[in-house]
């Protein structure tokens, strides 16, 4: 198995984790105390914690392909070649 394809695995589930994270822990401006912030539409987030959603994503997709990795090069599963 080559890097680029370990590459390629760990960017995929890195998008496929984040895009779920971005709803975590999201409140809209016009759910908070501190109101709209004008020049704003009301339902924008008010933290997104972007910084924070994408290292978690990071690390639940280093661990899945870590996986990946492991049965790939274990030989619990394995692919016929084709001929």
């Amino acid at each position: 198995m080559s890097i680029v394809t370990l590459i390629l695995v760990f960017v995929i589930v890195w998008w496929l984790c984040l895009f779920p994270l971005l709803n975590v822990g999201t409140r809209a401006q016009n759910e908070t105390e501190e109101g709209v912030v004008q020049g704003t539409v009301p339902s924008a987030p008010e933290n997104p914690q972007l910084g924070r959603k994408m290292l978690a994503a990071a690390l639940i997709a280093a661990i899945l392909t870590g996986v990946y990795y492991w049965v790939a090069t274990s030989g619990i599963v394995t692919i016929p070649k084709l001929k």
